[in-house]
């Protein structure tokens, strides 16, 4: 792209979109960066695209650059600041309806859970039905992080008729080795309850999957 001085973004953003087609990923760099430089918001599903595919290559710092930029721009409401003491989170208090896309909450389709948004306070609600599956993911997020570094979540909830011990915890993974790093507690209070959970990262982890699990305990 930057041998024949392809100007038109049309033609850009269809050469982006003909190397992700051919699963190219670790060409897209200049066509990227010649979409993000024009901010048009014609672009910014194929961005996205982008940004998912260099997510599952483990490209974490170019799929940070491309978020970050489309939250700069105000393409996307909340930037993920891959820096030490900053907030990782986006979209931590779901001021905004989770996407599922790049580092945003991911909702997964799952039968028997049902989800909204609550406005007062800022939250958002999984109701079980009963009828979920045995094992299975309500909530995910990629977080970029850093080697060989502590951090914590913190986080605030309430529980409405889940008995203690049912099987309902956060879990933070190594989204590339799958090794999980830390798992909270059984996630049960009728009451308002602020938790916390410290966990470190291996020197060689750059992405961490954060996860509201739920296994069925059995009986």
């Amino acid at each position: 792209i930057d041998r024949l001085d392809i100007r038109n973004p049309d033609v850009r953003a269809g050469y982006l979109s003909y190397l992700l087609d051919q699963n190219r990923v670790d060409l897209i760099g200049p066509a990227v960066h010649l979409l993000l430089d024009e901010k048009r918001e014609a672009d910014v599903p194929l961005l996205l695209t982008a940004c998912e595919r260099l997510l599952a290559a483990r490209r974490v710092d170019q799929a940070v650059e491309i978020w970050n930029r489309l939250a700069d721009a105000g393409s996307v409401p909340f930037p993920t600041p891959a820096a030490e003491g900053r907030q990782l989170l986006a979209n931590g208090s779901f001021a905004a309806p989770p996407s599922s896309l790049g580092f945003d909450w991911r909702l997964p389709v799952v039968e028997g859970i049902s989800v909204s948004r609550e406005e007062e306070p800022l939250g958002l609600r999984l109701t079980f039905s009963g009828t979920e599956p045995e094992d299975c993911e309500a909530l995910v997020q990629f977080v970029p992080v850093r080697g060989k570094t502590p951090y914590q979540l913190s986080f605030a909830f309430r529980t409405q008729g889940i008995p203690s011990g049912a099987g309902l915890a956060w879990r933070i993974a190594d989204a590339a080795a799958g090794t999980i790093l830390k798992e909270s507690p059984s996630l049960a209070s009728e009451p308002d309850t602020q938790a916390h959970l410290p966990f470190e990262t291996p020197a060689e982890c750059r992405l961490a999957r954060l996860s509201l699990r739920y296994r069925r305990s059995p009986g």
